[in-house]
Formats: C-alpha cells, sequence, structure tokens
C-alpha cells in the first residue's frame, strides 16, 4: 500500500476532477506536504480505488485529476463487533484495531456495567477513515448504535475466560461478537447470552480493548 492514500466521498472516474477539504486536504498539504504534480491514491470507502494527480493546491482544497480506478467487488461476509461502551480512548482503539484485523460493522451498546458516552459521531468516522487508509481496506465499516443490549438474528458470540469456552473454530459469512464493558457482563445480560457462543480467550483477564482486539484477531486468522 503506498504511503499517499486519501479519502474522498466523491464519485472516482477516470478523467475526473476530485477536491480535497476539510482534514484530508489538510493532511495532504500540511502533514505529507505533497506539491503539485504528486501521485496519491483516492478510495472513496465503497470499494473504488483511483489513481491520481495533484493539479492545484490551494488554502482550502486541492484538486486532483484522476487517472485511472478499479473497483473491488463487495465482501461476502459481514462480521459485526458488538462493544459495550467504555472509556471513548479505549473504545477508539478497539475500533481502530478492529478496523485493521477485518472487522466490517461496529454495534455500540451501553451494558448494565458501562460508565462512559460515544465519542461524537464526527470523531468516530475520523478514527474510521483513519484505520481504513492505513489498512489499505477498500470498505468503510459501518458504525451503529442500540439502546442496550440485544442478540441479532444471526449468529453470534461473546468473549468470555471461562475455560468451557473455545476458540472460534468456523467462522459464519454474518456473525455478531459482543466484548462487555470494563467491569463485564451483568448477570442479566450473560442470561441473555446465554443464546450466543461464547469464545475463549485465555487465561488471564484480559481489559475491555484487549478482549476486543483478542476476538477480532480470532476472526482474522480464520478468515485467511
Amino acid at each position: 500500500m503506498g504511503a499517499h492514500r486519501f479519502f474522498t466521498t466523491a464519485r472516482l472516474s477516470a478523467k475526473a476532477t476530485v477536491e480535497l477539504t476539510g482534514p484530508e486536504h489538510h493532511h495532504l498539504k500540511n502533514v505529507r506536504r505533497l506539491t503539485l504534480g504528486s501521485q496519491v491514491t483516492l478510495i472513496d470507502g465503497k470499494g473504488s480505488i483511483a489513481q491520481a494527480r495533484i493539479d492545484q493546491i490551494d488554502r482550502n482544497s486541492t484538486h486532483l485529476h484522476v487517472a485511472t480506478t478499479e473497483t473491488a467487488p463487495s465482501p461476502k461476509h459481514c462480521w459485526t463487533l458488538g462493544l459495550a461502551l467504555i472509556r471513548p480512548k479505549l473504545l477508539e482503539l478497539a475500533i481502530e484495531k478492529g478496523i485493521e484485523l477485518g472487522i466490517d460493522r461496529f454495534l455500540l451498546f451501553p451494558a448494565d456495567y458501562s460508565e462512559a458516552r460515544p465519542p461524537s459521531d464526527e470523531r468516530l468516522e475520523a478514527i474510521c477513515i483513519g484505520a481504513l487508509k492505513q489498512s489499505g481496506r477498500l470498505f468503510l465499516p459501518e458504525i451503529a448504535h442500540a439502546k442496550r443490549l440485544e442478540i441479532p438474528d444471526e449468529p453470534s458470540f461473546f468473549g468470555s475466560l471461562e475455560p468451557v469456552a473455545k476458540p472460534l473454530s468456523k467462522l459464519p459469512q454474518r456473525a455478531t461478537f459482543f466484548i462487555g464493558p470494563e467491569g463485564g457482563f451483568s448477570q442479566e445480560e450473560l442470561e441473555l447470552l446465554a443464546q450466543s457462543g461464547p469464545i475463549y480467550l485465555g487465561p488471564h483477564i484480559l481489559r475491555a480493548e484487549t478482549a476486543a482486539i483478542a476476538l477480532a484477531a480470532q476472526v482474522a486468522a480464520l478468515s485467511i
């Protein structure tokens, strides 16, 4: 993956002109310090990737000429990581690493022992875009919100430290994987999760964000 990768919501087509503004323009101009004529990669989070040339850099925007485009097929799977709300910085870390490991969707919910509110939608979008660009993925994961823990009508699992739980051995095309907050799931939530499969995360007590990454890593290992 090239170092100069930028996100845009513009439609990517050959010979089109794309304008970057806001954080992406700032990153190109002030962080990467790219100049006229530089070649960059553009992605739209919907499977399209383009090679483009910088034609104009203004104070508040950058204009690029698209040379070539490609579109990847949509993924055949949808793996959701259900995350109980934890401290924002730790939640952001879990989402960032989850994207790097291949999670397609995040479901955020307040668990009985949650003590935090989620970051703003703008902040979550920035985290997702940054991880998308860094990881080389082409489809921007979705972030959804629920009012409480709810078991979906699809295969679901939850992280567990109990020895009776087993590591994930088979990966369905659609599945939701739940991780609790710092204080763990309440007894009522565990009873609700009884209809899901427990996934063994190892013999050691893990922080919530570590548990999320460990579970996502199991999913990633099975998808290779």
